[in-house]
């Protein structure tokens, strides 16, 4: 399948508009008012993707027909579900880790980690170690790919990233 579906804005606008619309109901105080409904999401939205794993049989994979169409969405109201529950949960245990350093740290390089991490697959998986075959190595594939995405992003964050910042006046 092309990866068009994957990255290019058009294609996951969705992701983008949850995001500010997320942030417009949090900003109003509207996200508080259903936030007996983050949980249920949360709770019902993997259970609707196990059963149509077992209907269907086959697996969740964007290079399926079904997970392609619908998948992406789903994956959108899960983490705004997730974002939404974390806003507006009292303290305990899922709001700390979400709110945790290690979260925190991986949250500023997050927007690197995303444009940089299909190139770093592609390049590890088809060109430089795995030479992706018949045997699976996805684990440790998909570790070292997020190093590396990771260790790409940080690079760009400081070296061009955060001096283009600097240029933003406050608001």
């Amino acid at each position: 399948k092309p990866a068009y579906r994957h990255v290019l804005l058009p294609c996951r606008l969705d992701a983008f508009c949850a995001g500010a619309l997320l942030y417009l109901a949090y900003q109003s105080g509207f996200a508080a008012r259903y936030k007996k409904v983050y949980p249920f999401v949360l709770a019902v939205l993997p259970c609707t993707v196990l059963v149509l794993l077992a209907v269907t049989g086959t697996a969740w994979h964007f290079g399926v027909d079904y997970v392609a169409r619908y998948g992406y969405t789903l994956n959108v109201i899960f983490w705004t579900a997730l974002m939404g529950f974390t806003l507006t949960a009292e303290k305990g245990f899922c709001v700390s880790v979400l709110c945790s350093r290690a979260m925190t740290v991986i949250g500023k390089y997050s927007y690197g980690i995303y444009v940089f991490h299909l190139p770093v697959y592609i390049l590890l998986s088809k060109k430089l170690i795995f030479n992706a075959g018949p045997d699976d190595r996805t684990i440790m594939l998909a570790a070292i790919s997020f190093i590396a995405a990771y260790v790409c992003s940080f690079a760009s964050f400081h070296l061009l990233e955060k001096h283009f910042l600097k240029l933003k006046t406050a608001v």
